[in-house]
């Protein structure tokens, strides 16, 4: 189903413009509030770090981030040392398996240069947080709306968390909506194959597609299989590298299902502090993106099943993951790209504005708070 174009700003190309300039401005504001030095952006530190021996363009902290690990593995993004350049990392198996991004970063940095990989891991982030929008453009001209829907797709506050720490989730969700909504299904299934290897979860979309092809057979047998079959065999691989299977190397203990977030947003009821208040707010926000998506919807039967899944992992997160917003938002990024799709396909604009305006009210409060924190 694909909308008739009524004027000239219905089309992708737009969306990916707001999200590339919006994301953009926020790097651009984030470095300067960091004194220019790109090398923030990673965060490194910790017991994960020899300062002796790291690359003298790293900037060193008390304390690390997972851009450490993305950081270390665009310089060799196939490893088969824990320990390199001065940085180790902490799981080499579940960090390896989300080699998408940093190989990403690898080659356009001429195979690992300091410098320039420093400045790609950032820059890639922007390019991806364009084509969500792009792709959400497209997705949302297949449901029938404007282009213009496909913004929503891009203001997902987690999304600034990921750009500001150079970590791998715009990547991976920028992928997966663009394996969705290519129409060549080669195309799809490469780019969802890129999505896999980016982040393990976005798999659920993968199983998702191959439950509605047993149903409904809509999309070619490789469109999900391919995609399965690279994840099998990257994970076998690091299985043989590292003596441990990945997926089982970043094993958790399962929460009673929607406990800790209920738990969480208890601890942030008093809103004393501000981070009390910011955990309520962004809780808040949570809930009332899965409740629109809950609505009936002309989306595919692939993105309800999606929906359900993302939502029963979100649900049994552990304890530790909703210590804080640079954990939750983070994890949480494809059930949100997920329920935008289900939202943008439905029959009620009123959904629609309602998941926006409360999208862009989130994403514009986090950015101003990040760059004061800077």
């Amino acid at each position: 189903m694909t909308a008739p174009s009524s004027s000239r700003s219905d089309a992708p190309l737009y969306a990916a413009l707001i999200a590339a300039a919006l994301y953009a401005l926020f790097a651009f504001g984030s470095w300067e509030f960091r004194h220019r030095d790109i090398s923030a952006f990673v965060v490194a530190g910790g017991p994960g770090i020899d300062a002796a021996h790291a690359p003298r363009e790293l900037t060193i902290f008390p304390s690390g981030f997972d851009g450490m690990a993305f950081f270390q593995l665009a310089l060799n993004p196939f490893t088969r040392s824990q320990s390199t350049h001065g940085l180790t990392l902490d799981n080499p198996p579940y960090r390896q398996q989300r080699i998408g991004y940093p190989l990403i970063v690898w080659l356009l940095s001429g195979f690992g240069n300091v410098r320039l990989v420093l400045w790609m891991l950032v820059i890639v982030n922007i390019v991806a947080a364009a084509v969500v929008g792009f792709s959400g453009g497209v997705l949302a001209r297949q449901f029938g709306v404007h282009a213009l829907w496909g913004v929503l797709f891009a203001l997902y506050s987690g999304f600034l968390l990921s750009l500001s720490r150079d970590t791998c989730e715009i990547v991976a969700c920028a992928f997966v909506l663009a394996g969705v909504a290519a129409t060549r299904p080669a195309l799809s299934a490469a780019l969802l194959s890129c999505a896999v290897l980016t982040r393990e979860t976005t798999l659920v979309i993968v199983a998702a597609l191959a439950l509605e092809w047993l149903i409904r057979r809509t999309r070619p047998f490789i469109v999900w299989a391919i995609p399965a079959a690279v994840f099998a065999l990257w994970q076998a691989y690091l299985g043989f590298v590292w003596g441990t299977v990945p997926v089982r190397a970043g094993s958790f203990a399962l929460a009673v299902p929607f406990g800790e977030y209920v738990q969480h947003v208890v601890k942030a009821l008093p809103r004393h502090t501000h981070v009390q208040r910011f955990d309520l707010v962004e809780c808040a926000f949570l809930a009332l993106i899965v409740v629109l998506a809950a609505i009936p919807s002309r989306a595919p039967l692939f993105w309800r099943f999606a929906w359900l899944a993302d939502l029963a992992l979100a649900s049994v997160l552990p304890h530790e993951t909703w210590a804080e917003d640079w954990s939750y938002l983070r994890v949480l990024a494809e059930l949100f790209v997920v329920s935008a799709a289900i939202i943008v396909a439905g029959r009620h604009l009123a959904l629609r504005i309602v998941a926006l305006l409360a999208a862009t009210g989130l994403w514009w409060y986090l950015m101003s708070n990040l760059l004061d924190l800077a």
